[in-house]
């Protein structure tokens, strides 16, 4: 049973996250302000295999066996699927978006992608969604409208191909979220992701 403190630490670690990941979307927009040369796949590629060596080399010290974990097929394809088809749409179309745009446009569109994992388990495990998720599904997919359109009909405040990968930066957050559930659960979190990071920087 998880205690208080461990919840807590989780609350805390979690709104860490969060900022650090709007940071870098304001350190991203500043970048491709100062150079056409750097574009989002080349900061995605950069971050990711970076950041995936640096957690595979963390988990090898600690004993977490990542050589192991991969030569286990299933495992394999499983850690693949989530860097290809979670961890590389969220980054990339995020950066996109941020590019063709700002960072707050990028996240706000990015952060509706818990509704779909919502509408996508309640598909799957044919559950009536509850009243609060309805509620905040439509508030947020209101916040989305507004944010395009400012409140008008007939007119979009941000280009089309911006809103388009917003959207599937938010389809690459629930692919992300699902995906590794279960490989999780009998494998280190920081391998799957360690390598999920390093397939999907080398992937495109």
């Amino acid at each position: 049973m998880v205690s208080q403190k461990q919840r807590r630490l989780w609350t805390i670690l979690a709104a860490i996250a969060a900022t650090m990941w709007g940071i870098s979307g304001i350190m991203a927009k500043a970048l491709f302000d100062i150079s056409p040369a750097i574009t989002p796949l080349w900061l995605t590629q950069v971050r990711l295999i970076t950041a995936g060596v640096v957690l595979l080399i963390a988990a090898g010290i600690s004993k977490q066996k990542p050589i192991v974990t991969l030569k286990n097929k299933p495992n394999a394809l499983v850690i693949l699927a989530y860097g290809l088809c979670g961890l590389l749409p969220v980054q990339l179309f995020y950066f996109i978006v941020i590019k063709q745009a700002n960072a707050s446009v990028a996240t706000i569109l990015q952060f509706i992608g818990p509704f779909f994992v919502i509408g996508f388990l309640t598909f799957t495990h044919k559950q009536v969604m509850r009243r609060l998720d309805i509620l905040a599904a439509i508030l947020a997919f209101m916040g989305v409208f507004l944010l395009s359109t400012h409140g008008h009909f007939n007119q979009l405040a941000i280009t089309p191909a911006a809103l388009f990968w917003g959207l599937l930066s938010a389809v690459g957050e629930a692919s992300y979220t699902l995906i590794p559930v279960n490989i999780v659960k009998r494998v280190s979190s920081m391998v799957v992701t360690g390598w999920g990071m390093v397939m999907a920087g080398l992937g495109r």
